[in-house]
C-alpha cells in the first residue's frame, strides 16, 4: 500500500496493483480539542509507518483557541492500519508547544518541540509556565529535576524533549531546557540543538 497524509488531518491508503491500483481507505483524523476549543491551524506533520505496516504514527502541531486560552500543542496519534478499509485510532498523547522534529528508532519515538511561557498571573498554576504532556484527561508538567537552565536565561521559551514507546504511546521520559532551538541533529546517544 501507499500511505498518504494530507494536511495533517486525513490519511488515505492506496493499493499498489498496476492498472488496478485504487483508493482503499480514508480516515479523517479528529482534531483532539474539546468542544469549548476551536482549531485554527494544523501544521505540516510527520508520519511514521511501523515495520509490520500495521501502525501509522502521526506527529503534528495544533493551534487552538478557547474562551480563556490561546495556544499550540503537539499531538502524537497512533492509527491502526492493519485493515486499510477500516482505519481506527489506537491512542493519542498531547505535548505542550510547537513541533520542531521527531525520530523513530527501535520502537522509540523522540518528539522535540518548543514551548513558550506566555504572560501569566497565577504562579500557583504551573501549567501556565511549565511544559505539559499527557492525555486529554491527565496532563502533567515536565518534572523540575528534568528542566535545565543556562547561566543566563534570555527568554521564557523551552526546548521540550519527550521519549515515547511507539507501540503504546506511553511517555517514558521528558526533559526541557530554558532556551529555544531552530535545528536539531540527533545521534544514537545525543541531541544537538542549534539556533541562529
Amino acid at each position: 500500500y501507499i500511505y498518504y497524509l494530507r494536511g495533517g488531518s486525513q490519511l488515505t491508503v492506496y493499493s499498489i496493483a498496476q492498472d488496478a491500483s485504487d483508493k482503499v481507505g480514508v480516515f479523517q483524523i479528529p482534531s483532539g480539542v474539546s468542544q469549548s476549543e476551536k482549531v485554527y491551524y494544523i501544521s505540516t506533520p510527520e508520519m511514521f509507518l511501523s515495520a509490520d505496516c500495521g501502525t501509522v504514527t502521526v506527529v503534528r502541531s495544533v493551534s487552538y483557541k478557547s474562551q480563556k486560552d490561546v495556544g499550540t500543542r503537539m499531538e502524537v496519534i497512533s492509527l491502526d492500519v492493519t485493515d486499510p478499509a477500516n482505519i481506527t485510532e489506537k491512542g493519542r498523547v498531547f505535548i505542550g508547544g510547537d513541533y520542531l522534529s521527531s525520530r523513530m528508532v527501535n520502537g522509540k519515538l523522540l518528539v522535540v518541540g518548543e514551548y513558550y511561557a506566555q504572560e501569566f498571573e497565577d504562579f500557583s498554576d504551573e501549567s501556565q509556565f511549565l511544559p505539559q504532556y499527557g492525555t486529554a484527561q491527565s496532563m502533567q508538567s515536565v518534572p523540575a529535576e528534568n528542566i535545565y537552565c543556562p547561566d543566563v536565561a534570555e527568554s521564557g521559551r523551552y526546548t521540550v524533549i519527550c521519549q515515547l514507546d511507539a507501540a503504546t504511546l506511553t511517555v517514558e521520559d521528558t526533559a526541557a531546557f530554558l532556551s529555544y532551538s531552530n535545528t536539531l541533529y540527533v545521534s544514537e546517544s545525543h541531541i544537538f540543538a542549534t539556533r541562529s
